[in-house]
């Protein structure tokens, strides 16, 4: 973990040294580096670049709610803890499903991962369901002194295809849940088999109480549905709609430049200047491959002899990227949010609202007796 940190402030001192003018970072991970003290404390995430934003916004095109208090004799539970309806805490007016359960057991399951994970299923009479393509529910984690907790979610298909996938996690779903608020779970499910659909679950993993924290947590579960969205692709190479794919960090001077559309009827592109928007350069984008039996839509927008260091975005037709860099210290911002990862994801190490101390019990052995904590940090 050093070597890596040393090896990206290598890089960091390095690209600035190469850096035709002094490098200065673009507005937003400026106030990100000030704000935390350049990584002395975790970078603030703008929550408008993330995929659940995106995904909140889009239009539902069908939805069944799938009831759980109003039918909550028809619920199995498994694992430790009880489950009961809570009338007082719901997002959807009509109850919630409370599950509570010790924080840990007296034993760990034989992944040492966890205790358990009691699961809260909603049964279904083997349901053909490949008019969905989406899972949504709101969770909400009673757990005094947790920073966060794991949820999990199962979707349960019979007949020739198996979901979940005997030894996979192909079926399953896993997000970081922050006691205290309520939190939309959407999980986009297209190309998992849902033919015969026998239930949909939701469970909590029992990783154990942090020193301080409570021996009991509570998790409860409201407004489960399934829905019918345009669904992003979640296999192969194909863009989502009105999608562009290009490099987020930038391009560098004299290197390759290039980006990539799918299914876009234009073909003039532009490269416009991000603080002004006048466009700097035009091209014409052409097909990536010019086998027509391979061929997928796919278009390349090639702008490599464009080198004038500054901060731009690109345009064809409908579709426009986010700004981005081009000039030596392009990639800059990624070791900075790079470097902040690492920091974020140490272990052993008190991160306030992002995680406690952890792995603490993980040992390196010597044959000859010695033991050396790897809790890292």
């Amino acid at each position: 973990m050093k070597y890596i940190i040393r090896t990206l402030l290598l890089a960091c001192c390095c690209m600035q040294a190469q850096a035709q003018a002094p490098w200065k970072p673009d507005t937003e991970l400026e106030k990100q580096l000030q704000q935390s003290n350049h990584v002395h404390r975790i970078m603030k995430a703008n929550p408008a670049h993330a995929g659940l934003t995106r995904w909140e916004k889009k239009e539902v095109l069908k939805s069944r709610v799938l009831p759980l208090a109003e039918d909550f004799g028809a619920l199995r539970h498994t694992g430790p803890g009880t489950i009961h309806v809570d009338r007082k805490v719901t997002v959807s007016g009509k109850g919630s499903v409370r599950l509570d359960t010790p924080a840990s057991l007296g034993k760990k399951n034989p992944t040492n991962r966890n205790y358990a994970t009691p699961e809260i299923i909603r049964p279904l009479d083997r349901e053909d369901l490949r008019e969905y393509n989406r899972f949504s529910v709101w969770v909400y984690v009673d757990a005094p002194g947790v920073y966060l907790t794991f949820a999990g979610f199962t979707l349960y298909n019979e007949e020739e295809k198996i979901m979940p996938t005997p030894g996979r996690f192909e079926g399953q779903h896993f997000e970081t849940v922050y006691p205290n608020k309520w939190q939309h779970i959407i999980w986009e499910i297209p190309d998992l088999y849902r033919d015969c659909v026998t239930g949909f679950s939701v469970n909590i993993m029992l990783a154990g109480a942090p020193a301080g924290a409570s021996e009991h947590m509570s998790l409860y579960i409201d407004d489960m549905r399934i829905e019918k969205v345009e669904a992003e692709n979640s296999r192969g190479f194909d863009l989502r709609k009105d999608a562009m794919a290009y490099c987020h960090s930038g391009y560098k001077p004299g290197a390759r430049k290039q980006a990539l559309v799918q299914h876009v009827p234009e073909r003039t592109f532009s490269l416009h200047d991000a603080a002004t928007g006048q466009t700097v350069y035009q091209g014409k984008a052409s097909p990536l491959n010019q086998d027509k039996k391979q061929d997928k839509g796919f278009l390349v927008l090639d702008f490599s002899s464009f080198n004038t260091p500054g901060q731009y975005f690109l345009s064809i037709g409908d579709v426009q990227s986010k700004p981005f860099p081009i000039g030596n210290d392009a990639y800059l911002s990624t070791a900075w949010h790079t470097l902040n990862f690492f920091f974020s994801e140490r272990c052993g190490f008190d991160q306030p609202g992002i995680h406690q101390e952890c792995h603490q019990d993980v040992f390196a052995y010597h044959p000859d007796g010695r033991s050396m904590s790897i809790a890292g940090g």
